[in-house]
């Protein structure tokens, strides 16, 4: 079997969403992390050898008046490209969609050589980034010895906003199932930590990378005090979504002025 797509390396963190390609004797195996996406929003669409995922990512809240504290996920239009090393036969494609993870799988009738792979992200400020390697085709390579590295820990992309009744924590944590997070407040830090789902395919090399399975942690001081009775914390789509409902002391007030 040869390996492909060998020339490529890593691409700008804004590139979305991040893909996995995996080679097969005679199929490919496309995987990538759309935290924040849902079903609807995902259109998959093949052009003879071209696979083209593409869709939007909408933010989770439409309200106008908040404070925000932290925002670093990005929102708007997405489009990723990915040309195959053969012509595909659309009756044998199969896209599969679950907790943030997409996974389309392709058999092929032809192979071909030397292919050019692209991606596209365009946010709602009209802005973009290009991604553009090419592709050869190399004999695969075996390694001698595997051994199992550690996983490592990445820092979850986290938007924090606040109103005047709570504190809202919105991290992404795609292929996270519900019993792989963990949360904790011990006075006024928040820790969140969540495990991902394993990310092999039995029979296929990997041979581009954009993400990796490990852990996520993510720490942070809080300026308010919290009523940790009615904390409420969902999981939806590969977002971690935390409501720190504010102490009552904590809550800004109107006071009036009273007639002398």
């Amino acid at each position: 079997m040869n390996r492909l797509f060998s020339g490529f390396s890593a691409t700008a963190t804004r590139d979305f969403p991040p893909i996995n390609i995996w080679l097969g004797e005679n199929s490919v195996v496309v995987t990538a992390e759309l935290p924040g996406v849902t079903h609807d929003d995902v259109n998959l669409s093949l052009q003879e050898d071209e696979l083209t995922l593409a869709g939007k990512r909408e933010p989770e809240t439409q309200e106008q008046n908040l404070s925000w504290q932290r925002r670093e996920r990005a929102y708007g239009t997405f489009s990723r490209a990915v040309q195959l090393p053969f012509r595909v036969d659309p009756e044998k494609v199969q896209a599969r969609f679950n907790n943030a993870f997409w996974k389309s799988s392709c058999s092929g009738w032809k192979r071909i050589g030397r292919r050019r792979s692209r991606s596209v992200l365009r946010d709602l400020n009209g802005g973009s980034a290009i991604m553009a390697q090419e592709v050869r085709t190399v004999e695969q390579q075996t390694p001698t010895s595997q051994r199992v590295p550690p996983r490592p820990v990445f820092l979850p992309p986290t938007d924090i906003y606040e109103t005047n009744e709570s504190i809202v924590v919105l991290a992404e944590m795609p292929r996270v199932p519900p019993d792989g997070v963990d949360i904790s407040l011990e006075r006024r830090v928040l820790t969140i930590r969540g495990r991902s789902a394993a990310n092999e395919h039995g029979g296929y090399q990997r041979v581009y990378n954009e993400y990796a399975g490990g852990d996520y942690e993510r720490v942070f001081t809080l300026s308010e005090n919290i009523d940790r009775d009615r904390i409420e914390a969902t999981l939806k789509d590969g977002i971690l979504q935390l409501v720190l409902p504010k102490a009552e002391a904590a809550r800004a007030r109107r006071i009036e002025l009273k007639a002398s």
